[in-house]
């Protein structure tokens, strides 16, 4: 990301966007599943900040609009740092003890990887050292 002299709201939301989501702002890659950004309260306060970058915005976007790395333009998923429902972790348990890759699953739920497995652990079917690896729920 270039140096700037200034940082605008909407500069500032789209890294602490980038950053709740686990995605370093400026390379667009995955943070480290260790990372201080990968720890729950973090997120859920990088996402009460942007929340609060939101209340100064006119609602123009949509709730189904992607969130944008600075870095590489890349669109994240669309329901990424959205609440779960009792239906999205029934429907989550259902696909990863039927043998659905964390992946795939990902795909369908439009939700980051990174995501699946923090919410896998959460709920019990993976362990906290089995996020950093694609899981097949068949062997674990």
């Amino acid at each position: 990301m270039p140096k700037t002299k200034f940082m605008t709201p909407q500069k500032a939301k789209t890294i602490l966007e980038s950053l709740a989501l686990g995605i370093h702002p400026e390379t667009g890659e995955a943070l480290p599943d260790q990372g201080i950004f990968n720890q729950p309260q973090i997120i859920r306060a990088l996402f009460l900040a942007t929340q609060a970058l939101n209340a100064g915005e006119p609602r123009a976007e949509t709730a189904t609009t992607s969130v944008t790395t600075v870095a590489t333009g890349k669109s994240l998923p669309t329901n990424a740092g959205k609440p779960w429902t009792t239906i999205d972790d029934t429907e989550l348990l259902t696909a990863f003890d039927a043998g659905a890759q964390v992946s795939e699953i990902a795909r369908e739920f439009e939700r980051s990887r990174g995501s699946i497995n923090s919410r896998l652990v959460r709920l019990g079917r993976l362990q906290e050292a089995d996020k950093t690896s694609e899981v097949d729920p068949g062997n674990s």
